[in-house]
């Protein structure tokens, strides 16, 4: 089998009622491993797989293709349509692995397959309730907002229209808090986006030049809405170490990770890219290893065995 690249996104899952009281979305992931996973009706995805492993829920988001499905052929040779059933389609996948104590979601990136939003979307209908999947930030994007959050001049942001996937539409164009008037006129003359620019008054005297701080905790809450679709959110602000303006672009300062994972028929080994995905989290968020492995590894460390005859028995079990 042949090593390939894959991207991963970590992402903060959160769920929330219509009252904005937080929901268990996690315990959801465990009991659907254990007890199935509803089908959300309308929607072509799926989540499939759904293992529970140590501190994880590991599983795989799917898209099924029914229409416009390409043909297979070499280079240089005719195509032909691929033989599949009336009923039959061609599934995208990108897996997940969810870590239950905090909420973190490893995603990998699968761009025909189902994005952060339309992932969201789907787990708010399966729960009726408002689901988000918000990229993480570094730590150093996050400690540069903090240290200047009394120096911010400007704030810009970049928000689709709320209109794709016809499927996913009324999920989203009925939220109440965008206005129709804009969205209309979005619909109205085909346009995408939105750009918004929130600035401090570049003339006042001291501290009125500036933002409030509370304009974070805004910026934040657009990210956590699954319903805004926000592409763009860069922040400027005064550097007391620069002459030039600083800025934190908080969808390009957010972690993403590379990896090698071995594929079988053209795909990821589904074991290999969750073990992956976990050894990524221990690496960029500090992560431990469950506590049955790390008692594992330390009678492995501890013994006068080889490394050769323990370290089977460590991968083994970290599957």
């Amino acid at each position: 089998m042949a090593k390939r690249e894959y991207v991963l996104d970590f992402y903060q899952l959160t769920a929330s009622d219509d009252k904005h009281r937080p929901q268990p979305m996690t315990q959801c992931f465990i009991d659907w491993a254990n007890h199935g996973v509803p089908n959300a009706d309308s929607l072509p995805y799926e989540v499939r797989q759904l293992k529970e492993r140590h501190d994880f829920v590991c599983g795989v988001v799917s898209k099924l293709r029914l229409r416009d499905i390409p043909h297979a052929a070499q280079a240089g040779a005719p195509d032909h349509a691929l033989d599949l059933d009336d009923d039959e389609g061609l599934i995208e996948k990108a897996h997940f692995s969810l870590r239950v104590d905090s909420g973190v979601m490893v995603l990998q990136r699968n761009r025909t397959a189902v994005g952060a939003l339309h992932f969201a979307v789907m787990l708010s209908r399966l729960t009726g309730w408002h689901v988000s999947l918000t990229p993480i930030a570094t730590q150093n994007a996050m400690q540069r907002l903090q240290s200047q959050k009394n120096t911010i001049r400007k704030v810009e942001l970049r928000i689709a229209r709320p209109n794709g996937d016809a499927s996913i539409t009324p999920a989203i164009s009925d939220n109440p808090r965008w206005n129709d008037a804009v969205v209309n006129a979005l619909s109205d003359s085909g346009g995408y986006a939105i750009n918004v620019t929130i600035t401090g008054k570049p003339r006042a005297v001291g501290q009125n030049r500036f933002l409030g701080a509370k304009v974070l905790s805004g910026i934040k809450s657009l990210l956590h809405d699954q319903d805004s679709s926000v592409e763009r959110a860069r922040v400027s602000y005064d550097d007391e170490d620069s002459d030039d303006p600083g800025y934190v672009d908080l969808l390009l300062d957010r972690i993403i990770e590379k990896t090698e994972v071995e594929a079988d028929d053209h795909y990821p080994n589904a074991s290999e890219m969750w073990r992956a995905q976990r050894d990524v989290g221990i690496i960029r968020l500090g992560w431990q290893y469950p506590a049955s492995l790390r008692r594992l590894r330390s009678r492995c460390w501890g013994s006068r065995l080889r490394l050769s005859h323990c370290w089977p028995r460590f991968q083994a079990a970290r599957c």
